[in-house]
């Protein structure tokens, strides 16, 4: 661009400018890339209002040569218009360099694309550019933080916080049914009294199964009674439901009932153990884990908002459903995100990338347990003497061999 043109447009010499400070960013900083200005500024206020910390640009090759520099940036808002380097562009720029940043992608045309970098892990495609949806979203990527003990756990009394305890107990499988054919196995470690994350599974008609991992934005009894609330609505709704059906569903049920800017972020799938077919449905979860022989180990794409934040067809619109076949051999991991951005004594996650490589390492000769046990221990190693800050949720489940009807039916009764 020549001077003379800067000059004309107005166009202030530092491209970079902070939009609005938040809450001091005590939630992180946001990076906004977008065209249009006006866009731009309701952007910055929407996740200031949540504490977030926005710098901005209208330039696509600004917006990854900023995202490429360590630790600068917890989120990117990313439009699809921007011209000189698309969003598209920039989520491949930041993949090739395994910069992986929690991004949210607007405009009409997002989800078209979402193909092209389905192995980016942290994404959420938004066709409608609500600066309110938008902050969600981010925030959604980017739980809140919070001390390892909040002042609620800190008021409470013996009694409540056992009574704490007994509902994280009600809400979290302690125990995966011995599936017939299927090796499993889990891992629930809350960082609180009463944790956000939640892992559930129950049985569905024509011998199918239910599996929910879910996290709840909030802690403590708000989040917990949300948790009951969710649990309860999928065991009522899933079973005279499809897949889809069910998440919508339980999705107007919670919106209808949630505090403003709470949300529910779940990944729900349904499995048929006698044939291996497996339905799953992101809403704002992490991307489950799919190790098989012919591909190794790859992301499921995520896609979806999470629920709460929207009741009509925002949500609807955004949702997807994938159909996979788990052939013998293969592996389905699913995690919060509790484990990807544990953190260390310098504020880096362990990342994603872990998962995957740790996940194909232990594909040919560890069964469910030791790769939920060897995740653990990365986790650790990773911390360091940094403590716990946020829900720990694992599960895996690996199809060993063919199983017939009668032993389908056998699984159901583990889970009556």
């Amino acid at each position: 661009m020549s001077a003379d043109r800067e000059s004309s447009a107005s166009i202030p010499t530092k491209r970079w400018v902070r939009e609005t400070p938040g809450g001091g960013g005590g939630q992180g900083s946001v990076l906004v890339a977008d065209p249009d200005a006006a866009r731009r500024t309701a952007y910055a206020k929407a996740l200031g209002e949540l504490g977030f910390a926005t710098h901005s640009t209208g330039s696509g090759r600004e917006a990854l040569d900023s995202l490429l520099e360590p630790g600068r940036y917890d989120a990117a808002v990313l439009d699809m218009e921007l011209r000189d380097q698309t969003a598209i562009q920039i989520l491949g720029g930041l993949l090739k360099r395994k910069s992986v940043i929690p991004a949210v992608i607007t405009g009409k045309s997002a989800n078209q694309h979402e193909f092209e970098v389905q192995q980016y892990p942290r994404k959420t495609f938004l066709q409608v550019r609500d600066p309110d949806l938008v902050a969600l979203a981010v925030r959604q990527l980017v739980p809140p933080r919070r001390p390892a003990v909040t002042r609620l756990e800190h008021d409470l009394s013996g009694e409540e916080r056992a009574r704490c305890r007994e509902i994280q107990e009600m809400l979290v499988v302690q125990e995966l049914p011995d599936f017939p054919g299927w090796d499993s196995a889990a891992l629930y470690q809350p960082c609180s009294v009463v944790g956000g994350d939640y892992l559930d599974i129950f049985n569905l008609p024509n011998g199918r199964v239910g599996l929910v991992v879910g996290d709840v934005s909030g802690h403590g009894f708000p989040g917990a009674l949300i948790m009951v609330m969710v649990r309860t609505a999928f065991r009522l709704i899933a079973p005279h439901h499809s897949p889809r059906d069910t998440v919508l569903e339980v999705n107007k049920f919670v919106t209808a009932d949630i505090k403003k800017r709470m949300f529910v972020s779940a990944a729900y799938a349904v499995l048929d153990p006698s044939t291996g077919d497996l339905e799953i449905i992101n809403c704002g979860q992490n991307p489950p884990i799919l190790v098989s022989a012919s591909r190794g180990a790859h992301f499921i794409p995520a896609s979806g908002l999470a629920m709460g934040l929207n009741a009509g067809t925002v949500f609807e619109r955004e949702l997807r459903i994938q159909h996979l076949p788990i052939e013998i051999g293969d592996r389905l991991l699913l995690y919060t995100d509790g484990v990807p951005e544990a953190k260390n004594a310098d504020g880096e996650d362990l990342g994603e990338e872990a998962l995957i490589r740790i996940s194909g390492e232990q594909q040919k000769e560890g069964n469910s347990q030791d790769l939920v046990d060897s995740i653990a221990e990365a986790i650790v190693d990773h911390r360091g003497a940094s403590l716990q800050s946020d829900d720990i949720t694992i599960v895996s489940f690996r199809r060993l061999a063919f199983i017939g009807s009668a032993d389908s039916e056998t699984l159901l009764d583990h889970l009556e």
